[in-house]
């Protein structure tokens, strides 16, 4: 590589540390406030009203708290990249990192939840009225959850030990195992693309296709040609929205452990 080529790596580097530097400083703050307000107002109508003996009540309660959860270890990195703030603590790192991406998973799968659970009272109202119930609701939450600390349960153990102003976010994997700093930077991204983004858009994607399916069914036994376009719509935006709003999150985790490095080497 030339110097003009290297000139123009370090400039563009440069130009993305800014950006993150920006975003971090003055966008986040505005839409930590925004989701915190809004998730207060979703956990007191699903709480408070007859809503919360719903099945959807529950996992629209569990989305606000989760959500709310994941803003707060967002925090993190608003200091971090937005005003040059540095806690490189052992306790604090793995407890947060295990904490966030939990809330994460659980907030895009309270999405598929509900998904299907308004795929079932569309296709089987009857049955689902009988099943789906505030109880189920919980049991499946529960069972959602177990899986998603099982699966980061490994961000709160000794792995997580390179703590140096030089590692990402002062929270990376350890060096003292080599394999597992293999697996972190180079598998663990993908499996959790997988689980946070991909398969949940899968899911409500499929759910909403079927639920666009069976109500043109109805209409055509109804003589009613034209589907409800509002509808149609509410249901596409949920899934676009879904994948944009968790996919970019993802890429931004493999491109963060960049930014945090080269952050704290300039300081």
């Amino acid at each position: 590589m030339n110097s003009s080529d290297s000139l123009k790596l370090v400039v563009k580097q440069q130009n993305l540390e800014d950006i993150s530097h920006y975003i971090y400083a003055i966008v986040y703050p505005i839409v930590f406030l925004l989701g915190i307000v809004g998730n207060l107002l979703s956990s007191l109508l699903f709480s408070v009203t007859k809503l919360n003996r719903t099945s959807c009540g529950v996992y629209f309660l569990l989305l606000a708290v989760f959500d709310t959860i994941a803003l707060i270890g967002g925090l993190h990195h608003c200091l971090n990249i937005g005003y040059r703030v540095a806690i490189p603590n052992a306790t604090y790192c793995r407890a947060r990192v295990f904490l966030v991406y939990v809330s994460m998973d659980m907030t895009s799968w309270m999405i598929v939840a509900i998904s299907v659970d308004r795929y079932l009272k569309v296709k089987y109202p009857i049955t689902a009225r009988i099943y789906a119930t505030q109880k189920l609701a919980m049991i499946v939450s529960s069972i959602i959850m177990i899986i998603f600390i099982v699966k980061n349960v490994h961000l709160a153990t000794v792995f997580i030990g390179d703590f140096s102003s030089n590692a990402a976010d002062n929270c990376d994997a350890n060096p003292l195992y080599p394999k597992y700093v293999a697996f972190f930077h180079n598998v663990w991204p993908w499996i959790d693309l997988t689980t946070y983004a991909l398969f949940p858009f899968l899911i409500v994607t499929i759910c909403n296709a079927f639920i666009i399916h069976d109500q043109y069914k109805r209409r055509v036994k109804l003589r009613k040609r034209n589907l409800d376009r509002s509808l149609i719509t509410l249901l596409l935006v949920s899934s676009i929205s879904l994948i944009l709003c968790n996919l970019p999150i993802t890429i931004l985790a493999g491109v963060y452990t960049h930014i945090s490095t080269s952050t704290n080497t300039n300081d």
